[in-house]
């Protein structure tokens, strides 16, 4: 998918997971989060430019050091309502035994993951 497309699917869904450095829009089984979800108006910004400036902040500036090392599994997902859009920086992986490896590299006691096929959040 490119981006234009990838803006398409957002505006006409309402929502989108995608590897901002492949365009990939399928995300793996395992998903973790980075961080909280994180609010922008989209009111005042134009839902392209959000993404655009997304994009450019994945590849130049991002901030989570692990997301550049695992570009391949990783994976912004953006939820548009109303005024607003929800961004969650992810990583997203086929088996447990990647998230087993992603805890032990970030020393956590615990790691909390959402399962696609299962659609619940879990905890390793």
């Amino acid at each position: 998918m490119n981006k234009t497309d990838i803006i398409n699917n957002l505006i006409n869904q309402g929502m989108i997971c995608f590897n901002p450095f492949t365009m990939s829009v399928n995300s793996h089984r395992y998903n973790f989060p980075l961080d909280h979800t994180h609010c922008y108006e989209i009111q005042e910004n134009d839902i392209t430019e959000l993404m655009t400036n997304l994009i450019i902040t994945a590849e130049t500036d991002c901030p989570f050091e692990i997301f550049s090392r695992y570009q391949n599994n990783a994976f912004l997902d953006i939820y548009a309502l109303d005024t607003f859009a929800e961004v969650s920086w992810e990583l997203s992986f086929p088996t447990i035994q990647h998230l087993k490896i992603i805890k032990k590299e970030l020393g956590l006691e615990t790691l909390y993951y959402y399962d696609n096929k299962l659609q619940i959040a879990k905890e390793l």
